[in-house]
């Protein structure tokens, strides 16, 4: 029962993944048949998306400060043998 309703919906997920990718296609190739600023408008959107993405995987991907462990606060100061 729960493999079948698994499958309904990774099948689901992937039916609405595939709507909204034709929708931003869609969306582009509306922006591109404007003759008179259509592939600039549309080219600036898309970089601009790619600047977003690249600042987003930055910022969440920034290694930990010197002197603190990645595992959160106090993971540093608190060891074993320290109780």
């Amino acid at each position: 029962m729960a493999l079948g309703a698994h499958t309904v919906g990774g099948l689901v997920h992937f039916i609405f993944r595939l709507f909204i990718w034709r929708l931003f296609w869609r969306f582009g190739m509306l922006i591109w048949h404007i003759r008179t600023f259509g592939p600039p408008i549309l080219l600036l959107l898309l970089a601009a998306l790619a600047v977003w993405i690249v600042l987003w995987w930055r910022r969440r991907n920034r290694p930990a400060p010197p002197g603190r462990s990645p595992g959160g606060e106090g993971a540093a100061e608190a060891g074993p043998r320290d109780s």
